[in-house]
């Protein structure tokens, strides 16, 4: 054995000096007693001391290393609650249909399409982001299955709205999804539907979406690690050391994993499985949380959290509302 080999037992004596320490800088502690602080120490991944440097010059070892932080501001790392890096950064990487424009007139909309179509030729999905209901008001057009069929009959056309509340889809979606007036709207959502015939308008409203894209070929597992990489990034360029990520069905879980399995996750991940279908299928469900999540765990990762979807969006009018007044808003 040389002098750098480093085993331990988890029976051996903690050692009594820190393996990092950290000074020389302006650290804000969040602890009233004692707000701000000059140096920590580390020890096993944990702090053991919080104080000025003269304060931890015992707890430095010959084998502590020590870091001059030259004033930098240091604060306790961000939890990220609620987050969506694959739904938002994963139709880049899938070449999807982005409208580009904040608020697209249905003129603009209809052109975005014919343009996707012509770069993309074929009879594949057209799928992507998005429209906005207010825009069709103004122009005096009914959002749904008509209007679009008179821009695209010929191709699958599936589009989310700006609010992620809803999808307009056209008859060829609906029919590839085998939807129809005799399909029953899922607990978590609704199809619109016209008032006589019962027929499906093709505005797809919160979980009634996830009848479209079962139908459609599901984002690749390379395509989802893509965007996790860059939500991981992005977080914890800015101070994020741990994050939910919400909706989570095994395939983005995969690509959680691959992230794990080659030291990119970069702050410690909880993924929460869909216990309903809200947006895309969760096709082995019952196995994951039944056990099979266990098998992605990691010091970084973990399965352990459920996604409920129990309000909607304001839009389609599926949240939750107080009083008559908020629905007369929104009657407006």
């Amino acid at each position: 054995m040389t002098a750098s080999d480093q085993f331990t037992s988890t029976h051996s004596v903690v050692g009594e000096h820190a393996d990092l320490v950290l000074h020389h800088g302006r650290f804000y502690t969040l602890d009233p007693a004692q707000p701000w602080a000059d140096a920590v120490a580390i020890r096993g991944g944990r702090f053991i001391a919080v104080g000025t440097l003269a304060d931890l010059q015992h707890l430095i070892g010959p084998q502590t290393r020590q870091h001059d932080l030259l004033g930098a501001f240091c604060m306790p790392g961000l939890h990220d609650m609620h987050t969506h890096p694959d739904l938002a950064l994963a139709p880049r990487y899938s070449d999807d249909l982005d409208v580009g424009i904040e608020d697209p007139t249905p003129e603009q909309l209809a052109a975005a399409i014919h343009a996707y179509a012509d770069a993309h030729p074929g009879d594949g999905w057209i799928y992507g982001q998005y429209w906005v209901r207010y825009t069709f008001r103004e122009a005096g057009l009914t959002p749904g299955r008509e209007w679009l069929d008179s821009i695209m009959p010929d191709r699958p056309v599936a589009l989310l709205d700006r609010m992620w509340g809803t999808m307009m889809v056209n008859s060829c979606a609906l029919k590839l999804a085998g939807i129809d007036r005799h399909t029953a709207d899922p607990r978590n959502g609704y199809m619109e539907r016209d008032e006589l015939s019962g027929e499906p308008n093709g505005l797809m409203i919160d979980g009634a979406y996830a009848l479209i894209h079962a139908a459609m070929p599901p984002t690749p597992v390379a395509v989802l690690r893509r965007a996790y990489r860059d939500g991981v990034h992005f977080q914890s360029s800015r101070g994020v050391t741990a994050t939910k990520y919400v909706h989570v069905c095994e395939r983005r879980l995969d690509a959680l994993k691959e992230l794990d399995d080659a030291g990119e996750l970069s702050l410690r991940v909880e993924a929460a499985i869909s216990w309903q279908d809200d947006i895309f299928p969760v096709r082995r469900r019952w196995e994951l949380l039944g056990g099979e999540r266990h098998y992605y765990r990691s010091a970084r990762l973990n399965a352990n959290a459920v996604k409920f979807h129990f309000d909607g969006t304001v839009e389609p009018k599926s949240s939750y509302l107080m009083t008559d007044a908020e629905r007369e808003k929104l009657a407006l």
